[in-house]
């Protein structure tokens, strides 16, 4: 049962030891209030604010028995309706952008949703400013795949302000914690570009930056098992296709063995390696990415 269900549940429980008390309410009282904890609970405290005065003006007559009794009764139920709403804003958790990022293995216990739109999602984090993507991260109730995307399209958006160290920072993070298929396709890329290029960037960025063509070769082969992970599990296929979009040039390199452009990479070793590690990557989705139990 959700929350909200054993919260209504809760109250209605209450209202009927009232009633086993001898203190008289009038029905009115539960469906005047629960609609407010239940679909308003946002703005709960804001809400009940508004509506006690007419509330208690017009219908407090109707609902009790005049009794010193009663009236402590009505005054219990109103902080009972606000600890509601008070116990709600405590379990939606909210965190920082550097906490969200320094995640490992879900430390923070991010809830994941089970049917989400990712490539809805994906659009709208594309259409949002770094101002706006950082709110939304900052949110009470974050689920983990929006903390993922989030902060990928962070890194992105910081890329293409051309603040290089920023973005990959975020990239490297997003890739290691959340393993997230974009952020893995996007470090594949950097890694895979030619050293000479980087000189084109603007004066103290990317410094410390050094293009490896053997992580660019991990990348690879991690966004695309974590993507095929993610449609499995989620029966989601825009990561699988967004990374096909982009890695086609690079698995065309590999493939022909172009060794101008493989920088002594040794693809059999590189192989290797990658099969030995695929175990662990899978390992690491299962745990991140739980399957729901079985109904």
């Amino acid at each position: 049962m959700s929350f909200w269900g054993s919260q209504v549940c809760l109250a209605l429980r209450f209202f009927a030891t009232l009633k086993k008390l001898g203190l008289a309410l009038c029905a009115t009282l539960p469906h005047r209030l629960l609609p407010l904890v239940v679909e308003l609970r946002p703005k709960g405290l804001v809400v009940a604010g508004r509506a006690a005065p007419a509330f208690w003006t017009r219908n407090l007559h109707f609902m009790l028995k005049f009794s010193p009794m009663n009236y402590y009764a009505f005054l219990f139920l109103a902080f009972f309706s606000l600890g509601l709403f008070s116990c709600s804003d405590q379990l939606a958790q909210s965190y920082t952008v550097a906490e969200l990022l320094d995640n490992p293995q879900n430390q923070l216990q991010l809830p994941l949703e089970q049917n989400p739109d990712i490539l809805f999602l994906c659009q709208e984090l594309d259409e949002t400013d770094i101002t706006g993507i950082r709110t939304r991260l900052e949110r009470p109730g974050l689920h983990a795949l929006e903390a993922s995307f989030g902060l990928y399209f962070l890194g992105l958006k910081y890329f293409q302000q051309d603040s290089f160290d920023l973005g990959i920072n975020i990239m490297e993070k997003v890739a290691d914690n959340y393993l997230n298929p974009l952020a893995f396709t996007r470090l594949m890329l950097l890694h895979k570009t030619d050293p000479s290029r980087f000189a084109q960037l603007p004066a103290g960025e990317g410094q410390g930056f050094e293009p490896d063509i053997e992580k660019a070769h991990y990348y690879l082969h991690a966004a695309l098992n974590s993507a095929i992970f993610m449609m499995e599990r989620f029966n989601e296929r825009a990561p699988v296709d967004d990374v096909n979009r982009y890695a086609q040039g690079f698995i065309q390199i590999l493939e022909e063995g172009d060794s101008s452009q493989l920088r002594g990479l040794d693809l059999k070793a590189a192989e290797a390696k990658m099969k030995a590690e695929l175990p662990q990557l899978e390992a690491k989705f299962e745990t991140l990415y739980p399957a729901p139990p079985a109904s």
